[in-house]
């Protein structure tokens, strides 16, 4: 009798190399895409956040730079707030001279633009592992290039503002508001900003005369007192309810 030879189960025939590549470069590419979907889900929308607050920083920073470096060093400054007096020195009114005004906006916005503008040759590096949101690997590279990139025009605009300084006396300080529009870009993503800040550039104080009676916050008057002469009365305001009317 002719004896069967016994294959073993246990031996089996080497995948072929082709397949082996196939199964490594699918494995590989199903990390890739997890990895990326990852960055995309967790890691880009922290990125996005740090990238546009070190954004409005390094803007505002170089606008008040500007700012300052320009403007806040000329003496015509003095001019920009116009007071005007009677024939008795008594002070009648107080605005903004309009030839100073157009001409430091002018400049302002010349000289913020130049400055953004110089900017976008600059690149500042961000740490990737800023974007883990960990204090130990903040420092961890590789680093971000940031870049910004400006949009547009510069809006400069010069507003007075009036505080009380006393019974007599108020202090009008004149603010810049400056407003740029700038595009935020880091590899594989760019996003538009919109950079707001105010600069105070002016002040003056102005003084009035001195009134005989003045009213503290309880509406009590305080001052010199004269015989026969009474504060006037304070009337108060008429409340109003929470009734709605319907037509």
């Amino acid at each position: 009798m002719k004896r069967r030879k016994l294959r073993s189960r246990s031996g089996r025939a080497p995948v072929p190399s082709k397949y082996m590549f196939l199964i490594s470069l699918l494995i590989f590419l199903g990390l890739t895409f997890q990895t990326f979907y990852y960055v995309e889900k967790n890691i880009e929308p922290v990125l996005h956040n740090i990238a546009r607050v070190r954004a409005e920083q390094l803007a505002t920073k170089a606008i008040h730079d500007a700012i300052n470096q320009k403007i806040m060093k000329e003496e015509d400054l003095k001019k920009l707030i116009d007071v005007r007096a009677d024939k008795d020195g008594k002070i009648q009114a107080a605005f903004l001279n309009s030839n100073e005004h157009t001409r430091i906006v002018f400049e302002a916005t010349e000289n913020v633009m130049h400055t953004l503008k110089e900017m976008e040759n600059m690149s500042e590096p961000i740490p990737l592992g800023q974007a883990l949101q960990s204090n130990l690997l903040a420092q961890l590279g590789p680093d971000l290039p940031l870049k910004l990139v400006p949009l547009g025009s510069v809006h400069v605009e010069l507003k007075p503002k009036m505080q009380q300084a006393g019974i007599n006396m108020v202090l009008m300080t004149v603010y810049m508001n400056v407003e740029a529009k700038v595009r935020i870009v880091i590899p594989f993503s760019t996003q538009p900003a919109v950079v707001r800040t105010e600069i105070p550039i002016s002040n003056a104080l102005i003084v009035g005369n001195v009134p005989q009676f003045y009213y503290d916050g309880a509406g009590r008057p305080i001052g010199s007192e004269v015989p026969g002469v009474q504060p006037p009365p304070i009337v108060p305001p008429i409340g109003i309810n929470s009734t709605t009317i319907e037509k």
